[in-house]
C-alpha cells in the first residue's frame, strides 16, 4: 500500500511516470519526470524519501567503492526507502 500511495503523490507532483526496480530487502522508486521537478522532490521527501544521484553509463554498470562510503551511504540514504529521479528533456 505504501508503494501505490508513493506513486500516487508522485504522479500528482509531476512524475510522468515510474518502476519499481532493485531486489531483495531494499530497492529505489525510479521516477520519470520533466526537468523542472522541484515540486516532485518536495512531496517525496516529505514522505521520507531522499532524492538519489544516478547517470546512465555508456559501458554499462559502474561501481565505486571508497574506503567507509558504503556505510556512510546507506546513512544518507535512510535504508531501503529511497528515490531515483530520471529527469526527461
Amino acid at each position: 500500500q505504501f508503494i501505490d500511495e508513493t506513486y500516487e503523490v508522485a504522479r500528482s507532483n509531476g512524475a510522468i511516470g515510474g518502476k519499481i526496480v532493485g531486489a531483495g530487502g531494499g530497492g529505489f522508486l525510479l521516477l520519470y519526470c520533466p526537468r523542472n521537478h522541484d515540486r516532485l522532490v518536495a512531496a517525496m521527501e516529505k514522505l521520507g524519501l531522499p532524492r538519489f544521484e544516478f547517470s546512465f553509463e555508456p559501458l554499462g554498470v559502474v561501481t565505486f567503492l571508497l574506503d567507509g562510503a558504503l556505510k556512510s551511504a546507506s546513512r544518507k540514504i535512510g535504508g531501503s526507502r529511497s528515490l531515483g529521479i530520471l529527469a526527461g528533456q
